[in-house]
């Protein structure tokens, strides 16, 4: 008897395709010509830059070596040390390594999976593909190759890894994942996959390049600024550093907008592999799949972050992503998010399906969980969940049972994910209502009957509740030329909805009103202070990077703009409404406990004057911690309060 295949059976293909290599398009691609020629300008430039000053260091050392003591000798030394030490910095740009992080990851051998190896095997005898030097677990939701290259050897054979990503598979069925790994052994075969490599080193370094203009530019204005004479060398300083910045952030966005459109070309490429491989079908289902599989696996870490800070840790993350993937099919959610920008580096999954079907390639679907192909599964989800959070999250609490985790996400899920509406009216938007206590005193002398508050209500949730969803994308996409008016019409929106639901509330017999006035001033106080937080953070982050490079002169101008930050944080945290019955919190915990792990730092050497680099770092971390916590305590508030609106509606119609 045979032994069963590990790949899952296809439908019978010509011998041309089941060992044909990825070939590059007969036809000249403009933009790969492109990219090349500006690489090779690119590095050329570099190389002679390297070999001028290592020409100029060497000179002036032959200067100084002939010369004794003539007075130029100064000079001389001057120039040999500056060439000298250009000479370096260019070769250690020019010669460094771009590698990926393996912290996260676990290396998968042909001994401890061999039916893992079995699959791949198959599969690179079917696409013609090298076998990867090294594969990969890692726990995201993706798979990549990655060639180890270096500057010096483009055209010659280097090592290749694959990267398998656990949260990838989990999504998959077996032959889903045969497109996924058809499509990155396509990669394998692509002849200009080095591009790739080198328009990312020569970013780097072009970033680099603008990076040491800013410091050669403010080193100068200090200079120019001073009362030293010759300043006349601090402007043409100033000049080469703005000409030098400016020149390397056009070459900087000219190399990736070539580099994003050859990748897109080589996408598709590898993705006509996986077509010729697996089928059409195979890859339009996996495209579909790992849309929603990314999207649950970010919200994932999201949840088990926020679990950590409550002392619980899971043991397998990928069944809580899993459980997420099945809740949001039941609410008939996507992984797609029209208000977010896509990756300009790859095509849209529309053009990646629409290719595939285009194809019409026949697919013999295989069902099986791609959890199949690994030997022993839970363990290799154990191992990568704990090296997840000794990476990420506290590495030091102990493991929860997966059901007692699952039940804290599910109380954060009810309020934290809001439906794909509400994301795409609030996801970009503050509720507006202005004063709530007119707002209050409105709905106090209006006297609807319950016909006309029920149709007010379906008015306002229905066709208005479409229309500020229009004008909330217009904005966002920039498509709107009256953002002034949508801006006003959403708010005065806000304020008839609040208006109508505070009518409903007084109609309840309990204290539904009282709660919903509770809910209403607890997120309009975390509003502002979000606002507050984000319109004060540029000063933040400026004070943190004179703190870093040893250039914060604490004079009483900066003192007073620190006290006036601390006072507006210690505002946000202490005189805060109490919050309204949400999951996880208590009703009793003030603000301050619920954000900050720990207090403000003592306010007396503000007071005084005598602050040191531990307070200033202090300080800053209490703000950033705030700043996340007060953002995830938004959103909380902001799914609690929409569902007990929608539960207060239900209850008058």
């Amino acid at each position: 008897m045979a032994r069963p295949s590990v790949v899952s059976e296809q439908l019978p293909l010509p011998a041309r395709l089941r060992r044909a290599r990825l070939r590059q398009s007969p036809r000249i691609d403009r933009n790969k010509v492109g990219l090349a020629a500006m690489l090779f300008a690119f590095f050329g430039i570099f190389v002679l830059a390297l070999t001028a000053a290592g020409a100029v260091a060497g000179a002036m050392v032959m200067r100084l070596a002939t010369g004794g003591a003539d007075p130029i000798a100064a000079v001389a030394l001057v120039i040999a040390g500056a060439s000298g030490v250009s000479m370096v910095w260019l070769a250690r740009g020019f010669t460094r390594q771009l590698d990926v992080d393996y912290d996260e990851s676990i290396e998968l051998t042909r001994q401890s999976e061999p039916r893992l190896f079995a699959f791949l095997d198959d599969l690179c005898e079917r696409t013609g593909a090298p076998f990867p030097d090294h594969v990969y677990a890692r726990p995201d939701v993706n798979a990549g190759v990655f060639v180890k290259y270096s500057v010096f050897n483009p055209f010659r054979p280097s090592e290749q890894h694959l990267l398998l990503g656990m949260g990838l598979i989990n999504a998959l069925n077996r032959t889903e994942l045969e497109a996924v790994v058809a499509h990155e052994m396509g990669h394998f075969s692509q002849r200009s996959l080095w591009m790739h490599h080198h328009a990312r080193l020569a970013a780097g370094l072009l970033a680099e390049i603008s990076r040491c203009c800013d410091a050669a530019e403010q080193l100068a204005c200090r200079w120019r600024a001073s009362r030293v004479p010759s300043r006349v060398g601090a402007r043409v300083m100033v000049a080469l550093a703005v000409v030098t910045r400016r020149s390397a952030e056009r070459v900087h966005q000219k190399l990736e907008d070539l580099e994003a459109a050859v990748s897109r070309r080589l996408e598709l490429q590898a993705d006509r592999i996986a077509v010729n491989t697996t089928g059409s079908e195979a890859i339009v289902r996996a495209v579909e799949r790992v849309q929603l599989a990314d999207r649950c696996y970010g919200q994932t870490l999201y949840d088990l972050e926020h679990a950590a800070g409550r002392g619980l840790r899971t043991e397998d993350l990928f069944y809580h992503q899993q459980q997420l993937v099945e809740r949001m099919h039941q609410r008939g959610e996507t992984g797609d998010d029209p208000t977010e920008p896509g990756d300009t580096s790859h095509p849209s999954p529309a053009i990646r399906q629409d290719q595939a079907r285009a194809a019409c390639r026949p697919t013999r679907l295989d069902d099986r969980s791609a959890w199949t192909l690994f030997d022993d599964p839970a363990a290799l989800r154990r191992r990568l969940t704990d090296r997840l959070y000794h990476t990420r999250f506290d590495a030091t609490l102990e493991p929860n049972s997966i059901d007692d985790v699952q039940a804290f996400l599910d109380g954060e899920h009810a309020e934290l994910l809001l439906s794909e509406d509400d994301r795409r009216l609030y996801g970009h938007r503050f509720i507006e209502i202005g004063e709530l206590s007119s707002a209050i005193a409105e709905a106090e002398t209006l006297d609807w009957s319950d016909d006309e508050l029920a149709d007010r209500l379906a008015t306002l949730t229905g066709d208005q509740f479409t229309e500020a969803i229009r004008r909330v994308e217009r904005n966002v996409n920039g498509a709107s030329s009256s953002a002034e008016e949508d801006f006003r019409w959403l708010a005065d929106r806000d304020r008839r909805l609040l208006i109508a639901m505070l009518r409903a509330a007084e109609g309840c017999s309990d204290d539904s009103a009282d709660e919903l006035v509770r809910r209403y001033q607890f997120h309009l106080h975390l509003q502002d202070s979000i606002r507050w937080l984000r319109t004060n953070t540029p000063a933040i982050a400026n004070i943190a990077a004179a703190g870093e490079a040893g250039q914060l002169d604490v004079d009483e101008q900066l003192l007073e703009t620190i006290r006036v930050l601390y006072d507006g944080l210690r505002r946000a945290l202490h005189q805060s409404p109490p919050p309204p019955r949400l999951h996880g919190l208590s009703p009793h915990q003030p603000l301050s406990m619920v954000v900050l792990d720990s207090p403000l730092p003592d306010e007396q050497p503000l007071q005084t004057g005598q602050l040191d680099d531990e307070w200033l770092r202090t300080f800053i971390g209490r703000w950033q911690q705030a700043c996340e916590a007060l953002q995830h305590l938004r959103w909380k508030s902001l799914g609690a309060l929409l569902l007990y609106q929608r539960q207060l509606q239900s209850r008058i119609e």
